[in-house]
């Protein structure tokens, strides 16, 4: 039986819980979109001339 430390990775790996990862993972799909956006805003002011 694992003791310190090494049981409570053992402990961390049993209840997995990803909320962390899929908030992580909504916060880099919304910035990549607002990304997205500003790029293609800048093109169409420099075509537009603005």
């Amino acid at each position: 039986m694992p003791t310190g430390a090494v049981a409570a990775g053992v402990e961390n790996a049993s209840n997995h819980d990803d909320t962390t990862a899929l908030l992580g993972g909504v916060v880099a799909a919304i910035g990549a979109v607002g990304l997205g956006l500003g790029v293609a805003r800048r093109r169409r002011a420099a075509r537009v001339g603005g």
